[in-house]
């Protein structure tokens, strides 16, 4: 634990609520764009027979907006079966199957961006506030 004293009375109050403010909505901006990112690159590179599974790759963002989800939606299926059923098996492979990894490399491709696109938020707070 920690403890923090802030000096500059009420407009010092005032710049720090508008910093918390602008780091939510920053950082929700750069987790939806990585997020984004992720699932574009996850489609271009899942196999593809039917295209369900590249068609129910995607990503929704959580209520508050700084944590995204990325994963396969419900209801795709169609001729090519359901992939919230199957794509583990493309992923990981089975015994009858090699892996055809398409999340892992997908988010590890954007390891590197997402970490430098979050360090400039400092840069964009001190010159917002």
């Amino acid at each position: 634990m920690f403890d923090i004293t802030v000096t500059g009375g009420p407009e010092g109050a005032a710049n720090l609520r508008r910093s918390a403010t602008l780091i939510v909505r920053l950082s929700g901006n750069k987790v939806e764009a990585s997020a984004q990112r992720i699932v574009f690159r996850a489609r271009a590179i899942a196999p593809s027979k039917t295209g369900a599974l590249r068609r129910s790759i995607d990503y929704s963002m959580s209520r508050g907006g700084t944590k995204a989800y990325v994963g396969i939606a419900a209801g795709e299926g169609g001729d090519g079966g359901d992939p919230v059923q199957y794509w583990r098996f493309v992923e990981f492979g089975t015994r009858y199957a090699p892996a055809q990894p398409f999340f892992r490399p997908a988010a590890e491709s954007e390891a590197g961006t997402f970490g430098n696109s979050m360090s400039s938020i400092g840069r964009q707070i001190e010159v917002s506030v």
